[in-house]
């Protein structure tokens, strides 16, 4: 299962990472460390396209 971790801001939505083979999804409002920054989880989406499934997640600085 593929974690990938987007920043959103009022414009536009940035990828920051993608975390492969993840033991636990971050909860909402859960502090996760990203590029050596602190940022707090604000969504969470899952995503079937097909056989492949993902999770977005949607963090804030």
């Amino acid at each position: 299962m593929k974690i990938w971790f987007y920043e959103k801001d009022n414009q536009n939505t940035d990828l920051l990472g993608i975390w492969e083979n993840a033991p636990v999804i971050p909860r909402i409002g859960e502090k996760v460390e990203i590029v050596n920054t602190t940022r707090t989880v604000a969504d969470i989406k899952y995503v079937k396209k097909g056989g492949n499934f993902k999770i977005e997640v949607i963090i804030t600085a």
